[in-house]
């Protein structure tokens, strides 16, 4: 199992809400928990509520209960999904929680805090774009987050430019933060064969792509 490696900067920001009091909340989770899995294992196409329900461990019918098909299942993973990132994007780009910290710090606890996304919540990314690949609304919503969270990101590395060596450091911001989201992205996709670095630790992911973006962006600290 993968472990996150948390540091003094939001070491205590969470992906997942607190856990369901009623038993309703919890089934209903459960059923979501099940579907976002299956999605990013094997595709929303190919995956039927009657595998979501079986491997949620509820019925056929507290699903439908809950959910009036397939398509309202997905629409409702999709908003769970984000409302999380929006949640935790709140509080990851407060300026305010990263006085004293350097571009690497805010780098590696982004790739340390998207790997414990990765354990909690397995294919997350996959079973997102999946649950909403036929909703053009839909996809503009999530277009919408992730630029205002890459925005935010974006941000924060700019107001520490003097540390970065690099002629144009806005052009070097930019493309770390493509760098660092592509690397994140198919580390995480469970679809793919194509990452070179499957088999190496979490640890060890998070130093080397440290040490290529210190290399990269020529840091001064």
């Amino acid at each position: 199992m993968r472990k996150s490696v948390s540091n003094k900067w939001m070491e205590d920001l969470e992906w997942k809400n607190p856990p369901k009091q009623s038993r309703s909340e919890r089934t209903r989770d459960s059923l979501l928990d099940a579907a976002e899995r299956l999605f990013g294992e094997h595709g929303a196409d190919a995956t039927s509520v009657t595998d979501i329900a079986k491997a949620s461990g509820c019925s056929i019918g507290a699903l439908y209960h809950h959910f009036k098909d397939k398509a309202a299942l997905k629409e409702a993973l999709f908003a769970r999904g984000a409302q999380r990132i929006e949640r935790s994007s709140a509080t990851a780009l407060d300026p305010a929680i990263w006085e004293g910290a350097t571009i690497i710090d805010i780098l590696k606890r982004y790739l340390e805090f998207t790997l414990q996304i990765e354990q909690e919540s397995p294919g997350f990314k996959t079973a997102i774009k999946e649950a909403i690949k036929d909703r053009a609304d839909l996809w503009q919503q999530f277009s919408a987050i992730e630029h205002k969270l890459f925005d935010g990101f974006r941000a924060l590395l700019m107001m520490r430019t003097g540390e970065i060596g690099h002629p144009d450091p806005e052009l070097a911001i930019r493309f770390i933060i493509d760098q660092c989201k592509a690397m994140t992205v198919v580390r995480c996709d469970r679809t793919t064969d194509f990452d070179q670095l499957r088999n190496v630790p979490d640890a060890v992911f998070v130093d080397e792509f440290l040490h290529s973006a210190r290399a990269y962006l020529q840091l001064r600290k």
